[in-house]
C-alpha cells in the first residue's frame, strides 16, 4: 500500500509542466497576435505544473523570437501582466480540486537597427534568445535531476517491499 501511495505521489510531483510551444488544445503555451505594422500582443499560459518564473521567461523568449521573425532587430514592452492565473476546478466524487494556471501576457513594440544605449527598457532580440537559450538548459537538466531521484527512490522502496 505505501509504494502505491508513493507512486501517485511521485505521478503528482512528476506531472509535465508546459514547455515552450505553440498554444495547445487545452489553452496551454504561446499566442500572439500582430495589432500595427510592428505592434504585437504576446501571451503564455502555464498548466498548474507550470513555475510561474518559466512562464515569464517563456512569455519574454516568444517577445524576442516574434520580433526576429518580423524582421526588427528589438523591442520594449508597452505593457506587461506577468501574473495572471486561471484556475481550473476538477470534481471528484463530492470533493472539488482546484488547480491554478500561470499565466503572462504582454503588448510590445518592435524596432528595426541598433537597440539604443540609453534605453533600458529595450531588448536586443538576437542577445536575449541567446541568453534565454541557456536559461532553458538549465532548467531542463534541473527538471531531469529531479526525475531521475525520484526514479532510485521508487527503486529504493520497490527492493524494499519485495524484502517484505
Amino acid at each position: 500500500m505505501k509504494k502505491i501511495i508513493f507512486a501517485v505521489i511521485c505521478l503528482a510531483l512528476s506531472s509535465c509542466a508546459t514547455p515552450y510551444q505553440p498554444k495547445d488544445g487545452f489553452g496551454h503555451g504561446y499566442s500572439d497576435i500582430q495589432l500595427g505594422t510592428d505592434t504585437f500582443r504576446v501571451e503564455f499560459k502555464g498548466n498548474s505544473d507550470t513555475d510561474s518564473t518559466d512562464v515569464s521567461l517563456y512569455l519574454l523568449y516568444r517577445c524576442a523570437e516574434l520580433t526576429i521573425e518580423k524582421g526588427f532587430d528589438y523591442f520594449v514592452f508597452i505593457t506587461q501582466d506577468a501574473g495572471s492565473n486561471t484556475g481550473t476546478g476538477v470534481m471528484l466524487g463530492t470533493s472539488i480540486f482546484l488547480a491554478s494556471s500561470p499565466g503572462a501576457s504582454a503588448l510590445i513594440k518592435a524596432y528595426k537597427g541598433n537597440k539604443p544605449n540609453e534605453s533600458p527598457s529595450a531588448f536586443d532580440a538576437k542577445e536575449l534568445l541567446l541568453y534565454l537559450d541557456a536559461e532553458f538548459a538549465k532548467i531542463k537538466s534541473e527538471r531531469e535531476k529531479r526525475m531521475r531521484e525520484m526514479d532510485r527512490e521508487m527503486e529504493r522502496m520497490d527492493r524494499g517491499y519485495s524484502r517484505n
